[in-house]
C-alpha cells in the first residue's frame, strides 16, 4: 500500500498461478492445468480524500477512486479456456462533518462478462446429448449506487 499524502491511497496486487495436475487420471495427464484457477489475477485501487475547503468551522472533503479488476488465462475442463475479465469501478463523494453523499459505479465500462465459467455434460432438453458443454453464470451489469451517510 503507497501513502504519499495523507489524502491518497493506492493498493495494488498481481498474483500468478500456474497449478498442475501432478497425478494422471480423471482424463487429466501430468502438467495439465488444473481447472478453474485463473492463471493472472491483478486488482488496483487507487482513492483520493483531499481536503476540498471549509463551509463555516466545517471542514469539507472530497472522495475519488477507481479500481481495476484482471481475472486472465482460466483453463476449463477439455481443454478449454474461460474468457478473460477486465473490469473498472469507481466512486466519487463528499463529506461536511457527520454528512457524507456518494456515489459508487461497479463495472463502469458496462462489460459482459461472465463470472463463472464451467464446462460439463448436461441434459435440459429432450434432444440434447452427454456432451460436454460450456455453462456461464453472467457478471453483475453496471451498477450504480447513491449514498447518503451519517458518521455518528
Amino acid at each position: 500500500m503507497l501513502k504519499p499524502q495523507p489524502w491518497f491511497v493506492s493498493s495494488h496486487s498481481l498474483t500468478y498461478t500456474r497449478a498442475t495436475f501432478t497425478a494422471a487420471g480423471d482424463g487429466y495427464a501430468v502438467g495439465d492445468l488444473l481447472p478453474y484457477v485463473p492463471q493472472l489475477v491483478a486488482r488496483s485501487d487507487l482513492s483520493f480524500t483531499p481536503e476540498l475547503g471549509h463551509l463555516g468551522r466545517r471542514a469539507l472533503f472530497g472522495k475519488l477512486g477507481v479500481a481495476l479488476t484482471s481475472l486472465v488465462n482460466r483453463p476449463l475442463p477439455y481443454g478449454e479456456r474461460g474468457e478473460d475479465v477486465f473490469l473498472v469501478d469507481a466512486s466519487a463523494g463528499v463529506r461536511l462533518a457527520e454528512l457524507e453523499l456518494g456515489v459508487d459505479c461497479f463495472n463502469l465500462l458496462g462489460a459482459r462478462w461472465f463470472d463463472g465459467q464451467f464446462v460439463y455434460a448436461s441434459r435440459f432438453g429432450a434432444n440434447t446429448g452427454l456432451v460436454p458443454e460450456r455453462h456461464v453464470t453472467v457478471g453483475a451489469p453496471r451498477t450504480i449506487l447513491f449514498t447518503l451517510g451519517a458518521h455518528l
